[in-house]
């Protein structure tokens, strides 16, 4: 080994350092490219040469191939035991969606067979992160409250938080926040009962995206204040960067808010000190080789409204849609494409922003995430409106209205309202 690293160029070596830090056994050829900073072909010529090397190896599919053959062998607690293990992989990554997907029913299929209660609480919970990210939020939503009843009629008080945080999320991620709240603050009084600070603090976090969702940032901002000293001083560094990034979120929400008070110096200073914590944020994930939350980083970032940063914010969003495309992650293009949308409409190309905003309308109408849609249908008639175009903002607003009543969504619903009653001014 040490002839054939002694035999490898400074660029090889750093990429097999580089390797070596990721959690993650297996990752695409293209990691390479990202983790040198590099062109994805050049990245995969230093990763062909380890390889020729002995120091990476390409091994496919090797352990879903595993899985399916235990299945297929109805070994159910050997196939229980690597699809728990893979799905976990697999949202640690956020990346091989469709493998995840598949793998996710056998885990399932898996438990049922062995009648082991408490493992398919644990499956349920499994195949619920996987329909969430790929915007069934619905059903994955089902799957968590049947986790969740196992998990109390077994007496199992810390996997039914669990069970509730998923729950808590779905509901948010349909635009219930109502019902959302609930579950999320109990879920947090759950955890803080079983003395795991770190759930609780996690939870928080999620409380406060739905705070920020409400355009309640002051709430939203102690909240994480408080989870980000828990993750602080417990050295939990990935938790610490993805609430630096919900931080980043908050201060940039609160920066506009200054803006459009006319506080402009106040607001000039909200948007470095957000700027500066995305930053931080996504610096500690590329350090780590985390690409999924990279990539959301550098969407907030192309999030933040800072009217002297436009061109800057709108190639963030565009380095987040390349991320996460080249990761499959369908709902996060979806989620880029508004985003790309926004800072469009912002630089005042109203033509180029009508175009992501629908290309983002007919993702979520495909994912079938009515929440999404309706906020992408508000974005885009407020953005015909600032344009100067108020008949042609009625329609998609109409339309936002009517998903945000039929959702119960009274934050949305509100906003909308508001927006209508702009085209009639």
């Amino acid at each position: 080994m040490q002839l054939s690293y002694d035999d490898c160029t400074g660029m090889q070596r750093r990429l097999l350092r580089r390797l070596s830090t990721l959690t993650s056994p297996d990752v695409p050829s293209w990691v390479a490219g990202e983790l040198l900073d590099v062109s994805g072909l050049d990245g995969a010529d230093q990763l062909e040469a380890l390889i020729d090397a002995q120091l990476a190896e390409c091994s496919g599919a090797d352990q879903i191939a595993m899985i399916k053959l235990a299945s297929r062998l109805e070994l159910w607690e050997l196939t229980g035991g690597l699809a728990r293990a893979f799905c976990s992989l697999c949202h640690s990554l956020r990346a091989y969606w469709a493998d995840w997907d598949e793998v996710s029913i056998l885990g399932c299929e898996a438990a049922r067979r062995t009648g082991d209660r408490r493992a398919l609480g644990i499956a349920l919970l499994d195949r619920a992160a996987v329909q969430g990210g790929l915007g069934a939020h619905e059903q994955g939503r089902a799957g968590a409250e049947s986790a969740l009843e196992i998990f109390t009629e077994l007496g199992e008080s810390w996997w039914a938080a669990r069970a509730m945080r998923t729950v808590g999320m779905s509901l948010f991620s349909d635009g219930h926040l109502d019902r959302a709240q609930d579950y999320l603050i109990g879920a947090i009084t759950a955890f803080k009962g079983e003395d795991d600070l770190w759930w609780m603090a996690r939870t928080q976090r999620n409380l406060a995206e739905m705070r920020l969702a409400e355009r309640r940032p002051e709430e939203a901002r102690q909240l994480l204040e408080d989870a980000l000293a828990v993750f602080e001083r417990y050295g939990n560094r990935y938790s610490e960067a993805q609430t630096l990034r919900a931080y980043g979120e908050v201060l940039a929400a609160q920066a506009r808010g200054l803006r459009r008070g006319g506080d402009h110096r106040a607001a000039l200073d909200g948007f470095a000190k957000a700027g500066f914590s995305l930053d931080r944020a996504a610096g500690m994930f590329r350090q780590r080789g985390e690409l999924w939350e990279e990539a959301r980083c550098l969407r907030a970032a192309g999030e933040v409204g800072d009217p002297a940063n436009g061109l800057r914010e709108l190639d963030f969003v565009r380095r987040a849609e390349e991320l996460l495309t080249a990761l499959g992650d369908s709902w996060g293009v979806a989620r880029t494409a508004l985003s790309a949308g926004r800072a469009l409409a912002r630089l005042g190309r109203i033509e180029e922003s009508e175009h992501e905003l629908r290309r983002a309308v007919h993702a979520f109408e495909e994912l079938d995430d009515r929440w999404w849609m309706a906020l992408s249908l508000r974005h885009l008639g407020e953005a015909h409106l600032d344009a100067g175009g108020p008949s042609a903002a009625v329609h998609p607003l109409e339309q936002a209205r009517e998903i945000y009543r039929s959702l119960g969504n009274n934050a949305g619903l509100r906003r909308t309202l508001e927006l209508l009653k702009r085209t009639e001014a």
